[in-house]
């Protein structure tokens, strides 16, 4: 279960990263095929589920069934091995999981995320290629030893929120937690105690629902928070909740994903 757990963050990362994009300059070479026709938006690096993870992001005006057609040739000619995640899944986390496919060798593994096209204005399609080694966890490792802690102490960390994404420099830092709490109750700990830190609230965004189109009994919910200091340093806090239905006991009702991007005026 705590496999399925990781790479459902790793989903759900890949998901709300799409939603929240903006353009940017890429770096690294690409080695994993690409369909005629997709432009790259942004590549980068991240810690998602403890494993470091080279993500790309796309925009195509291909459908995603022709873009999972060609990596499902592509991949499998190169001696890529199509992960069957949704096998012995209930029917709605099967329907929730219809556009994510997953690739393994023998060291790597391949996530290819399509977010819904209905949550972008062009209705162009767009999907998140996530590259990583495959990481083999000791025995008894605890979610909590994911990943040491940040070393600036930024933001608080919601009370049993599990780290899974860590980057940071002097000037900036990227963390991502997952917890089972709701996001509004998350929300409200973030506006409270980040005031008590020095941070003011800038702006905040009203809930909103992403549609899952066939999948029924699975929403996620998008909501921002925009914090600034004396300094006008800048840190906003990003928050995202998968809710799933109830023939998935074992999740609970919900997984929320909390993201800290913290920048320093230069």
């Amino acid at each position: 279960m705590r496999h399925f757990i990781k790479l459902t963050v790793l989903i759900a990362a890949g998901i709300i990263l799409q939603a929240g994009l903006v353009h940017a300059d890429w770096w690294s070479q690409n080695l994993t095929p690409v369909p005629s026709g997709a432009s790259k938006i942004l590549e980068e690096e991240r810690m998602i589920g403890g494993s470091q993870q080279h993500l790309t992001y796309y925009v195509t005006d291909e459908d995603a069934a022709g873009v999972m057609d060609f990596y499902r040739k592509q991949l499998t000619d190169s001696n890529w091995n199509e992960v069957d995640l949704k096998k012995g899944m209930p029917n709605e986390i099967t329907k929730a999981l219809g556009n994510t496919l997953i690739f393994e060798n023998s060291q790597e593994r391949i996530v290819i995320v399509f977010p819904p096209k209905e949550s972008f204005r062009d209705l162009k399609t767009r999907f998140t290629l996530s590259r990583g080694k495959i990481k083999e966890e000791p025995s008894g490792l605890a979610d909590n030893q994911l990943l040491a802690k940040p070393k600036q102490d930024i933001a608080p960390v919601f009370p049993g929120a599990v780290l899974t994404n860590l980057i940071e420099s002097r000037e900036a830092q990227k963390s991502g937690y997952y917890c089972k709490n709701s996001l509004e109750e998350v929300a409200e700990f973030y506006k409270k105690n980040m005031i008590l830190r020095g941070w003011r609230l800038e702006s905040e965004s009203p809930s909103e629902q992403l549609p899952m189109e066939e999948a029924k009994n699975m929403r996620m919910t998008l909501k921002r928070l925009i914090f600034s200091n004396s300094r006008d340093d800048s840190c906003t806090i990003g928050l995202s909740q998968a809710t799933f239905g109830r023939e998935i006991p074992d999740l609970g009702d919900s997984i929320t994903n909390i993201t800290v991007d913290y920048e320093a005026k230069l």
